[in-house]
């Protein structure tokens, strides 16, 4: 029963950004019909105008969904969002050390997808999420991509798929669960190594600091690059095959080494922050 109510709230997390993304696209589709000129109704014009408010579309409902989050957290009944969800201070070395860590997570993600190829496997979303980031919308591209989807994806992975299963598994299965959850979550093969790879990393940074704001720093440092480096290179900027191989390998011995680093320094986990504990208890 245990392992079903935990596979059951699981479902429920992960569905709660679709639906509201599904809803928002809808509603959109329907205020554009509304509005558009009799001539513009046929379905490819109204799809190709929808699509290009796809930015905004995100923006709205990852604010929606992290609205919703905080209004659950307000009952009685449950701890604070920021308590449940481990918004604990951390000190500016571990916020350094998030930067570094998301950084180097960028560089083994860069060069792997450039050596390896592997956007050619799915052509059809990497022009999907090509089309994103580079558009005319830069600063709500910038704010919804950069900024407010890491913050969302944070509270529902980091932060509530996080505390459900650590209820109920020891912390090594939470971090690879959550990690594979996070990369199988974004459906496509393109971006499946680089967000199991920075998965994993968010998911040990929250268990060594006992705070989800280092895995926010790491999200949004990883998405405000991706986002800023598509609308600034030209479009035939390339390194040589070995520029790449370099960048990954110096990626990676970083992010091994600044993981360990990481570990030895860790905080005792909990899952609420000591001035909420003493409250309770008094």
């Amino acid at each position: 029963m245990k392992v079903l109510k935990m596979l059951g709230k699981m479902i429920l997390v992960l569905a709660i950004p679709y639906v509201m993304q599904l809803l928002c696209f809808f509603f959109a589709g329907m205020a554009i019909a509304i509005v558009a000129d009799p001539s513009e109704l046929e379905v490819t014009q109204l799809t190709e105008r929808l699509l290009s408010f796809t930015p905004l579309i995100l923006l709205l409902a990852n604010i929606i969904v992290i609205a919703l989050f905080f209004l659950v957290h307000t009952s009685k009944r449950r701890h604070k969002m920021t308590v449940a969800y481990r918004f604990n201070p951390i000190t500016v070395q571990e916020g350094l050390l998030a930067t570094l860590i998301g950084l180097s997570s960028f560089m083994v993600s860069t060069g792997f997808a450039a050596l390896t190829n592997i956007q050619s496997l799915d052509v059809e979303t990497t022009e999907s999420l090509s089309n994103l980031i580079i558009n005319d919308n830069f600063l709500i591209t910038f704010l919804g991509v950069g900024i407010i989807a890491p913050i969302a994806e944070e509270i529902v992975f980091r932060g509530s798929l996080f505390k459900n299963l650590s209820e109920h598994l020891n912390i090594k299965w939470v971090i690879g669960i959550q990690a594979l959850v996070f990369s199988l979550y974004h459906m496509n093969i393109v971006q499946a190594f680089p967000t199991l790879l920075i998965g994993i990393a968010l998911g040990l940074m929250v268990y060594y600091t006992n705070s989800i704001w280092p895995a926010i720093i790491m999200h949004i440092l990883n998405n405000s690059m991706a986002v800023i480096l598509s609308n600034v290179l030209p479009s035939d900027f390339l390194i040589p095959w070995i520029g790449y191989l370099l960048m990954m390998l110096i990626g990676l011995v970083a992010y091994v080494v600044l993981l360990m680093y990481a570990r030895k320094n860790k905080r005792v986990f909990s899952d609420l922050p000591s001035f909420e504990v003493e409250e309770i208890l008094a």
